[in-house]
């Protein structure tokens, strides 16, 4: 717990302080991606991918038994081994791209970042990247695809997916996005659409998700109560009736609208998402939430900056409310530190028991 939160803050403090440097800004902001980048390339038997990968499916893939893996995530598996002769070496890969990658997003958007990086970590997408890397890697690239939506360039946005695609198939569910994060979803549409899936998630979980999930559903069903997903709730309802409140009292300028149509889309989703997730019952339908968190990290931070001061206070301390709570009730993602330098190493069936004892 302790490595996590030093670094947050160090990472936090240094994007602060680039904001407020006239010359340089942007290269020091790059700065404050050093310290979480590290604490992920230097990791060693810390999340679920780590001993997964390394004890299943990086053996599959050295034994040539991995065609049902997605080809680049094979291709960064033996290049770790056969020219590295070293497994850490792919998950240095996979933070830099993640953290490279969220980076570059953020930056787009403003050279003002601190808050971005505070809620990333807050919403747990830093956790998530140290446990389930490959989707991580998706959605890293998917936040760089982003600008192409902006821009309509529709093939450029196609070919980068498709990239993310070869690294977790799961990077295919953005595709359709790219028609539909420009369009404006008005306040009326939130409202019902939110009531309807509210009233109808049981109807929902019941027919409809076998028929797209299908031999996947016992995956997201996996694990304790979905109450665990509710840790979005309060902070996504937090942003979204913030922005309700400026947008009614006309705080929200034009510019603000369009330039932030995509990530408040994103948000949106997240919202609905997390009123869909709890209904597939297990801690894994989290991974749905989190396709569009990276959004409300830009929209929130959209919507910090133009708060009042108590506003602002309000914010950081519900994102450390959440921090906190996710810190403290990580379902069985073995997130204890341990890097390169500890003298520790974890056998399949001690990773198996962790996981599994309590459920």
């Amino acid at each position: 717990m302790f490595v996590y939160v030093v670094t947050s803050v160090i990472s936090i403090c240094v994007a602060f302080l680039a904001a407020r440097v006239k010359k340089g800004k942007h290269g020091i902001a790059w700065l404050s991606a050093i310290p979480l980048f590290l604490v992920a390339a230097l990791r060693t038997w810390t999340g679920t991918d780590y001993v997964t990968y390394y004890y299943n499916q990086s053996q599959e893939i050295l034994n040539g038994n991995s065609q049902h893996l997605e080809i680049a995530f094979r291709g960064i598996i033996l290049l770790a081994y056969n020219v590295f002769s070293s497994y850490q070496v792919a998950i240095a890969i996979f933070a830099f791209v993640t953290i490279f990658l969220s980076w570059k997003y953020f930056l787009k958007e403003s050279n003002n970042i601190s808050f971005m990086i505070f809620v990333f970590i807050s919403l747990g997408c830093f956790y998530f990247s140290l446990n389930a890397m490959r989707q991580a890697v998706a959605i890293a690239i998917f936040c760089y695809a982003t600008r192409f939506i902006k821009e309509r360039k529709f093939k450029e946005y196609v070919l980068i997916i498709f990239f993310g695609v070869t690294i977790h198939y799961s990077a295919v569910l953005y595709l359709p996005l790219y028609f539909v994060l420009n369009k404006k979803i008005s306040t009326k549409n939130l409202l019902m659409i939110s009531v309807i899936i509210f009233f109808f998630s049981s109807f929902l979980a019941k027919y409809i998700y076998p028929l797209f999930l299908g031999k996947y559903m016992a995956y997201f069903n996996w694990g304790s109560s979905s109450s665990y997903n509710f840790r979005y709730f309060i902070p996504l309802t937090f942003v979204l009736g913030l922005y309700l409140v400026y947008l009614k009292k006309n705080k929200l300028n034009s510019f603000f609208e369009t330039e932030n149509a995509i990530h408040k889309n994103l948000t949106i989703f997240a919202f609905w998402g997390c009123l869909l997730a709890p209904t597939l019952t297990g801690e894994s339908s989290s991974r749905a939430i989190a396709f569009f968190l990276p959004g409300v990290c830009v929209f929130w931070n959209s919507l910090y900056k133009i708060s009042r001061k108590e506003i602002k206070i309000l914010s950081v301390l519900l994102g450390v409310v959440i921090f906190s709570y996710i810190s403290m009730k990580n379902p069985g993602w073995i997130l204890p530190y341990h890097s390169i330098f500890d003298d520790y190493k974890m056998s399949y069936t001690e990773f198996i028991y962790k996981i599994y004892s309590n459920r």
